[in-house]
């Protein structure tokens, strides 16, 4: 078998994952190894700080690591095929630096698009960018994109073969969607988890959650997560600080609940007991959330705004929110709640994720790519 060079974002040595790219990018690798296949890991860098001079240092760094790419598939014997990982936009003129230099080096590549954003960089991108862009997508071997809109706009600009591949849960992580009981409940059971940034909108659900007690509405909310440092600004370190003072102001303590981040099995167990997974992200790059396909496999209901793949992968437009009015989400959570369909949409949004977005499904996509 083909020995692949596998490039993307991994996390850094020793540190917590935190990231949906290096999730997915550690799944990915874990398939092709558990196929059969030889995954050689080269790391994308980090930046070291998010200030003018780790700027510079950043794209010095970048730059040495492309340079040196070459010698590192020189240095592998035997047939290979190079897994790009690629975020496009500014990134474009590495990538495709790096799929062409593959190429010449005789390399089969595979170009996996990851984020959201596509046709925005389309849109708003340079000539020399688009060109760059279309040089890339027609010299890999195959593509793959997490956006099924992303799927459907690739196969229109490139003729390079396109595979929609989506982010996942384990299979074994599925279990029956336990409606019943949940239907029972006097109380409104609500859920974010993730990164507490401000990119993922979270003041903003303090919004909501102010809303909905307005009203009256008997509910619980739970923040999961810590805030994400090396994605933040630095005036963003005291966000959670932020929150607090937001709850309090509000005279939210009752209700709402923040909990650092848990390992996956128990986070599932704490998921299975809510009603609604609350996610009004406004991420310029939101992709194929990992958070929302998680909550739908537990039978959430997700209300979430248009960012990313979310509308594509809920597949509901009633969901959706297009503006960022806090009115409308609670009136959604609260509609839906005391229409006493909640169940019925629990099980469609579970149903959606154990018929597409399970790893047995998803690998077969992942394989067929590589033959």
């Amino acid at each position: 078998m083909p020995i692949i060079i596998f490039y993307g974002p991994l996390g850094k040595i020793g540190k917590t994952i935190v990231g949906g790219s290096e999730t997915g990018n550690l799944r990915t690798i874990k398939i092709l190894e558990k196929a059969g296949y030889q995954v050689n890991k080269v790391r994308k860098p980090y930046h070291i700080a998010r200030n003018f001079l780790g700027e510079i240092l950043y794209l010095v760094i970048l730059s040495l690591n492309h340079l040196f790419f070459p010698f590192k598939i020189i240095s592998i014997k035997g047939e290979k095929i190079v897994h790009l990982t690629g975020y496009y936009f500014n990134m474009i003129y590495f990538e495709w630096f790096m799929i062409h230099t593959s190429r010449l080096l005789g390399c089969k590549t595979i170009y996996e698009l990851r984020a959201g954003g596509l046709s925005d960089s389309i849109e708003t991108g340079s000539k020399l960018y688009k060109l760059f862009l279309k040089s890339t997508l027609n010299h890999s071997n195959k593509i793959l994109t997490q956006g099924y809109d992303d799927f459907k706009l690739l196969k229109n600009i490139s003729k390079t073969p396109v595979y929609y591949y989506p982010n996942y849960i384990n299979d074994e992580m599925l279990e029956e969607n336990n409606i019943i009981e949940r239907s029972k409940s006097d109380t409104i059971e609500i859920v974010y988890f993730g990164r507490l940034a401000p990119s993922k909108n979270i003041l903003f659900i303090m919004e909501v959650a102010d809303e909905l007690n307005k009203k009256g509405v008997q509910f619980k909310l739970e923040l999961i997560g810590n805030i994400d440092k090396n994605y933040s600004k630095a005036n963003d370190i005291n966000y959670v600080d932020l929150l607090k003072d937001s709850i309090t102001e509000k005279n939210l303590t009752e209700h709402i609940k923040i909990t650092p981040p848990v390992n996956q099995k128990e986070l599932f167990s704490i998921l299975r007991k809510k009603h609604f997974f609350i996610f009004p992200s406004s991420e310029k790059r939101e992709g194929h959330s990992n958070s929302l396909t998680e909550a739908m496999s537990c039978g959430l209901v997700p209300i979430a705004s248009n960012s990313g793949f979310n509308k594509s992968v809920i597949m509901n437009d009633d969901f959706i929110i297009m503006d960022f009015n806090s009115i409308e989400y609670a009136d959604k959570i609260w509609g839906l709640w005391k229409s006493g369909n909640w169940a019925k949409y629990s099980d469609i949004m579970y149903n959606r994720i154990k018929t597409n977005y399970l790893e047995s499904i998803v690998t077969k996509t992942l394989l067929n790519a590589y033959e």
